[in-house]
């Protein structure tokens, strides 16, 4: 599996990048054949051996005219080539191909997860959970749906999938098996149910956390399978409710 992704990724890029220099060099030579063939009053098989050996041109008793167009042919092939190098490597390097570098890192590091925790979501609760993991080292994935987030997260290094955190494939691509917990944080709760309940059908032994914006969706996401459930502004509350009764205590107190 994980050996074909990057083969296909490889191969994309590849073609993607030099496919305008291929196709250039491929009808340059082809076009010296025919010019070969053409002065020489020569055979296809006899032009094509004048290609990939120059040294058979050198021992021919040919034409000027021969001379000079087997000089231009041999220029050709050598700007192609350079072109052909350029391109590779700048792309490679630079730009896209980094890109398709990391994809490719990426990909190879989720075959391997496992006792790791899924992120549904990069918002602000997501970026929060995933920067409180990253310094405790706590292995985890997050699925993104937004590009411009997926990369910024590839760019940092961290574990991502591009997709639709409902679809059970994408689940699946995150290891959701060999997955030790789920933190569904999708600010939209229709979605956030949905994504619990598909998460619990794919692996019953599953922990999973919900986010709800709404209290009338605690109790229906915990009866689809969520082992907490969480209202961030709630929370948030309490904890502000509790510094600031902490503050009216400090002042009877003093």
């Amino acid at each position: 599996m994980k050996s074909r992704f990057a083969f296909n990724v490889a191969l994309w890029f590849l073609i993607k990048i030099l496919l305008l220099p291929v196709l250039f060099l491929l009808c340059f030579l082809s076009i010296s054949i025919l010019g070969f063939m053409h002065l020489e009053h020569i055979s296809f098989i006899d032009a094509l051996f004048w290609l990939v050996n120059r040294s058979a041109i050198a021992n021919a008793q040919i034409q000027s005219i021969t001379k000079i167009f087997s000089v231009f042919v041999t220029l050709g092939i050598y700007f192609s080539g350079i072109w052909i190098v350029e391109r590779f490597f700048r792309s490679f390097f630079k730009g896209e191909g980094k890109g398709v570098w990391l994809k490719m890192k990426n990909q190879l590091r989720l075959e391997k997860l496992e006792n790791h925790l899924i992120i549904c979501g990069y918002g602000q609760v997501g970026r929060t959970v995933v920067e409180n993991l990253t310094e405790n080292k706590i292995p985890f994935v997050v699925i993104e749906n937004d590009e411009s987030l997926v990369k910024s997260l590839l760019e940092e290094g961290k574990l991502v999938i591009n997709g639709d955190a409902r679809r059970r494939g994408v689940l699946l691509q995150a290891q959701i098996i060999k997955a030790k917990g789920i933190l569904v944080l999708i600010d939209n709760d229709p979605d956030n149910l949905y994504i619990t309940i598909t998460a619990k059908n794919l692996n019953p032994e599953v922990r999973i956390i919900t986010r709800v914006g709404k209290s009338r969706y605690l109790r229906v996401v915990r009866s689809a399978g969520a082992d907490e459930v969480i209202i961030p502004e709630d929370e948030a509350g309490k904890i502000i409710a509790k510094k600031a009764i902490g503050f009216i205590e400090e002042t009877y107190n003093k």
